[in-house]
């Protein structure tokens, strides 16, 4: 911001225009500003706060995935998180993490995932 205050002023004009401009343009985008997908996970990890009534596990495929509300739950990258068949144990520590969650997000209660 100081070097705007550097310039004449009809450049800090144009300038203000032009980044007003970009930002809108940016702002419309589907990726979180690391480059990730946008998705529930991400959202509950943004504003901390539990988002789902019901956790289960439910067969899909190959294998099993974790769901929050009949919701797959998903990788920061955006793909479902699927289970080998064989790790349904697995697949049942997650859901017992998700469902120990109350109010707020706790990151750190979260190691399986």
């Amino acid at each position: 911001m100081y070097f705007l205050r550097l310039l004449p002023r009809s450049t800090t004009r144009v300038g203000f225009s032009s980044i007003g401009l970009c930002s809108r343009a940016f702002a419309t985008t589907s990726l979180t500003p690391d480059g990730t997908v946008v998705s529930e996970t991400n959202r509950a990890e943004a504003t901390l706060k539990r988002f789902w009534e019901t956790v289960g596990i439910s067969k899909r495929g190959d294998g099993f995935t974790v769901t929050l509300d009949t919701r797959a739950l998903k990788t920061p990258s955006g793909n479902t998180m699927l289970l080998p068949r064989d790790k349904r144990l697995v697949a049942t520590l997650i859901a017992n993490e998700w469902e120990n969650q109350e109010i707020l997000l706790k990151p750190h209660a979260l190691p399986m995932v």
